[in-house]
Formats: C-alpha cells, sequence, structure tokens
C-alpha cells in the first residue's frame, strides 16, 4: 500500500479526495501521458507533427543536401533552378521548419493545458493547423527566394 499524506483519501477509481477546511477537492490522477494524449487527438497530432518538423529540420541543417536532386530536401522548381537558389532554399526551409515545428508542439501543449474538445473538433482543428503551417513554410521560403533572386 502507498504512503499516503495525512488529511487525504484513497477512493475507488485511482481518485483521490483532500479533505481541507470541510472543503472536499477530488481530482484524478492520470496513468500514463501517452493515454492521455491518445484521448486528446489535436494535441497528440500537434505534438508528433511538430516534433517531426523540429527532427527534419535539424536533420537538414546538419545534413543539407548537396546537390539537386528529386528525393531529399526543400524541392520546387524555384529551389531547384540553380545551386546557389537550392542551397539558399534549403537553409531557409530548415529554420521555417524548425520555427513551425515549435510553433505546433506549443499548439498541442496549450490544446492538452485547455482541453474540453470533442474527438471530432480536434481532428479538424489540428488538420487545419497543420496544413496552415505547410502552407506558410512553402509561402515563406517561396517569398524569400524571390527577395534574395528576384522572380
Amino acid at each position: 500500500m502507498e504512503d499516503q499524506p495525512p488529511g487525504v483519501t484513497r477512493v475507488r477509481d485511482e481518485s483521490w479526495v483532500m479533505y481541507e477546511s470541510y472543503t472536499v477537492y477530488q481530482f484524478r490522477l492520470p496513468n500514463s501521458l501517452p493515454a492521455m494524449l491518445w484521448a486528446d487527438p489535436f494535441s497528440l497530432t500537434l505534438l508528433l507533427t511538430g516534433l517531426i518538423f523540429v527532427a527534419m529540420a535539424e536533420l537538414t541543417r546538419r545534413f543539407p543536401p548537396r546537390k539537386i536532386n528529386h528525393l531529399y530536401g526543400y524541392r520546387t522548381k524555384a529551389s531547384m533552378s540553380s545551386q546557389e537558389r537550392w542551397d539558399f532554399a534549403q537553409q531557409a526551409a530548415s529554420l521555417r521548419s524548425r520555427f513551425l515545428g515549435w510553433v505546433m508542439i506549443g499548439l498541442a501543449v496549450a490544446g492538452y493545458a485547455i482541453g474540453g474538445l470533442s474527438v471530432a473538433i480536434g481532428i479538424v482543428l489540428s488538420m487545419f493547423v497543420l496544413i496552415g503551417c505547410c502552407v506558410r513554410l512553402l509561402m515563406g521560403v517561396e517569398a524569400d527566394l524571390k527577395a534574395r533572386f528576384g522572380t
């Protein structure tokens, strides 16, 4: 049996009840973080995709593709038109991806802290945020390329 602090009584369903000045507070102890996240698709989706964005940004920053290719790196018509544009686009995409990844992680933490979203609304909102971040990444890097190299 676990040691219980004074004034705290264990009741059914892993809940604890605290008696303090005749006021009863009840709160639920989480079994594990993964179990809590599965119940919140908004936070789960944004946390995982944010971690992927940050990891891929770090990977492309440390090991950028040296030559223009069709497999690895930030690949658009504008970025693949010359080696100078390619190198610049890889660096710009890495910085923007890392920033947007941290934004998604922050939104996941905020969404989890606020809670209360239904599953359907959480899924739809997380998809809008994810698509918005991807569009923002593309538009931002293309704008950076245009500002640096012209049309």
